[in-house]
């Protein structure tokens, strides 16, 4: 899925890569092109920023200890908390369903399961090196401000 996205933005110029594409590098900072591709990322910030308060709050609770609707509610009151600390004016940011979606899909990648209970049960080094990979995404700022939320 990520080789059709980073092809799709090097079909739209958004992107370069070499040959063997195994670099690949954005355009200049003058450019119409790369102004689209900022705002690109403006728009997924905040979706990745809810998956990372998800995968927090699982890794935190532990594997086999939360239902999916403890989860999602979890997630909508620590993303409603960040909103009112952090003085955030996007309603979306705590939409339980965005917060659903998110672990459908995590459930569908068999990512999580669900078992005794209707537990969810996972991974915990799948999700944490899913977590590690926030870095590269996720200033660290913003990173850290959901750490410090989920862990009161």
């Amino acid at each position: 899925m990520v080789d059709e996205l980073l092809e799709d933005l090097l079909n739209h110029g958004l992107l370069t890569a070499s040959d063997d594409r195994n670099e690949w590098r954005r355009p200049a900072a003058e450019s119409s092109e790369a102004v689209q591709l900022s705002v690109l990322a403006r728009i997924s910030v905040p979706i990745l920023e809810r998956y990372y308060l998800a995968i927090s709050l699982l890794l935190r609770a532990g594997s086999g200890r939360l239902t999916q609707e403890a989860l999602e509610r979890q997630c909508q009151l620590t993303a409603q908390r960040m909103a009112m600390l952090y003085e955030l004016n996007s309603p979306e940011f705590f939409d339980r369903a965005l917060f659903g979606n998110f672990v459908g899909r995590l459930r569908a990648r068999n990512v999580v399961s669900e078992a005794a209970e209707d537990k969810l049960v996972f991974d915990a080094k799948v999700l944490e090196a899913v977590a590690s990979d926030a870095q590269f995404v996720l200033h660290e700022q913003i990173r850290n401000s959901i750490l410090q939320v989920v862990h009161r």
